[in-house]
């Protein structure tokens, strides 16, 4: 979907210190090539892994749960339950 020259798109991406896969809705512009133009300040620290064309529905990769950016705050609690069912095993 294109919207003033920019091109909606789902990033698939980790994080430079972590192998955790995140995805995010953006919108970028297109080059001459139709390629999507990501800029520096969005690479920074992360690994593109894809760029899909339009909102993407992730339900899961490599048989783990993908999370959004704005699912990050969970891990916590689900490392705390992971940890505490390892101890009581």
């Amino acid at each position: 979907m294109k919207t003033n020259n920019n091109v909606t798109v789902t990033i698939l991406y980790c994080e430079n210190t972590s192998m955790q896969l995140f995805h995010e809705v953006c919108q970028f512009p297109l080059n001459d090539n139709d390629r999507v133009i990501i800029p520096g300040w969005y690479r920074k620290g992360k690994i593109i892994i894809a760029v899909c064309d339009g909102k993407v529905s992730i339900r899961n990769t490599l048989g783990e749960r993908i999370l959004g950016i704005n699912d990050y705050r969970l891990i916590p609690h689900i490392q705390k339950a992971l940890h505490s069912r390892q101890v009581l095993m």
